[in-house]
């Protein structure tokens, strides 16, 4: 699913009171995550391909699924809600119910003003091994612990 789309999904989702956010499951391979009552987790549309399906997870193992929607490629953004809203996940096997059940309070939109950039930099803590005066190998040595933090920002080749 294309990151847009999946964001506006999601935006959808929560304004009926689902607990939806945006998944990111790959370089460029975005999902929509659905947190269910019980403890479980179904991503949907997130292996990039053009048909909708979900994989429900517990603690990161796989206990059921919703299988391939026929004709869902073809599924606007409203028609992706709604075949979101109407999965019934109480079996391994999923169903879709006859309705869409009635919407839920809404919740509110995660990230703010800045969720466009949310998870964008990837930030990465690292500890600077050289040894010598003032080091921060020595430093650590007297009972200072020095972390580095660096970020990593592409270029832009232009």
């Amino acid at each position: 699913m294309e990151e847009n789309k999946a964001r506006r999904v999601v935006d959808a989702l929560r304004e009926r009171g689902t607990d939806a956010e945006l998944a990111r499951v790959g370089v460029y391979q975005f999902g929509v995550s659905i947190r269910l009552p019980d403890g479980r987790e179904a991503t949907w549309d997130s292996d990039g391909t053009a048909e909708l399906e979900a994989q429900v997870m517990r603690n990161g193992m796989l206990v059921g699924y919703v299988p391939v929607i026929e004709g869902s490629e073809d599924y606007t953004e409203e028609q992706v809600i709604e075949a979101i809203l109407r999965t019934d996940y109480d079996k391994p096997i999923a169903s879709r119910r006859a309705t869409t059940p009635p919407p839920e309070a809404p919740l509110p939109r995660k990230g703010g003003l800045f969720r466009r950039f949310h998870g964008r930099l990837p930030l990465q803590l690292t500890r600077p091994w050289h040894a010598g005066p003032g080091s921060p190998v020595s430093a650590r040595r007297r009972g200072r612990s020095i972390y580095r933090l660096t970020v990593d920002i592409g270029q832009s080749s232009g």
